[in-house]
């Protein structure tokens, strides 16, 4: 199936509501309203869009963040890394409508945010994944992630991360 992935806009934040309002499992996205898309566009973040036969299929959110904002994100994820990691990206929030589910969309965006990462001249790139979530999680291991935290609030979330270059030095303290 031909896909087509883009970079989104203010106009296509209506097409990712549609979507997320027809998708069976919406509870991993629940964060993902209105306001906090228009947000990210205005943030240091973009969002990305694949599309079949022009409907929009999925959705991935990319977060670029620079070194400081990365201390509150390990102690909460009780990662331990003696490595100044400069800029780096934060893959967010990933969702394919239902009926697209199983075919490879969620590689494809995620290789295509690690592609816009790798332009930037970004080290490397972490994630957050819900613990039950299955096949995220079996997609970042074979996209070569490497599990480095875990965090329990009202859920378990497990932390991810990717060495784009240089050595991977993740300690953990569980």
């Amino acid at each position: 199936m031909d896909s087509e992935i883009v970079r989104l806009g203010n106009s296509d934040i209506v097409l990712v509501l549609e979507m997320l309002n027809s998708c069976n499992s919406f509870k991993y996205a629940d964060t993902d309203t209105l306001e906090s898309l228009q947000s990210y566009l205005t943030q240091q973040s973009l969002i990305i869009g694949i599309f079949v036969e022009e409907e929009l299929a999925g959705y991935a959110i990319l977060s670029l963040r620079s070194e400081d904002s990365l201390d509150e994100l390990f102690e909460k994820y009780n990662v331990i890394t003696d490595r100044a990691w400069g800029h780096v990206g934060i893959l967010q929030n990933c969702v394919i409508r239902d009926i697209y589910r199983g075919q490879g969309f969620q590689l494809e965006l995620l290789k295509k945010r690690e592609q816009v990462i790798r332009n930037f001249g970004y080290k490397a790139i972490f994630t957050s994944v819900h613990m039950e979530n299955k096949y995220s999680i079996n997609n970042l291991i074979k996209s070569g992630y490497r599990q480095i935290g875990r965090h329990i609030s009202q859920n378990e979330w497990i932390m991810f991360g990717k060495v784009l270059s240089g050595e991977d030095d993740f300690r953990t303290k569980y």
